[in-house]
């Protein structure tokens, strides 16, 4: 679904009437006027066309329209980040034994997860 509000605030920003935006969109301002309340969704070419009119960047297009799966995506890299980054705190206090912590991202397949595994 896409994030309504992120969309008002840049048509509000750009200076254009939401009729000038529906006529540029090919819809009614009826029509807007629902997928700005978020009874019904945008349809890819309008997104498209309402990125060219707002000239948005591809990220500010991404994240108006897709911003679920970039959560999703977000949340994903946070989560390796903060695995990798337990990793290196824990290869800095190596043990005395001589075992040497390894990323196995295989191995880590939950948040949190990180495991340690040793190389001999």
């Amino acid at each position: 679904m896409a994030n309504t509000e992120m969309i008002r605030d840049y048509i509000r920003a750009s200076g254009y009437k939401m009729q000038y935006v529906a006529r540029a969109l090919k819809i009614s301002p009826n029509a807007l006027n629902l997928k700005l309340q978020g009874r019904t969704q945008f349809k890819l070419s309008e997104a498209e066309r309402l990125s060219a009119v707002l000239g948005l960047s591809m990220y500010e297009r991404d994240l108006c329209f897709f911003e679920e799966q970039n959560r999703r995506e977000v949340l994903a890299r946070r989560a390796d980040e903060k695995r990798r980054a337990e990793h290196d705190k824990r290869a800095e206090k190596s043990d005395a034994a001589g075992t040497v912590p390894v990323w196995d991202a295989a191995a880590c397949t939950k948040p949190g997860g990180a495991q340690l595994v040793r190389r001999h």
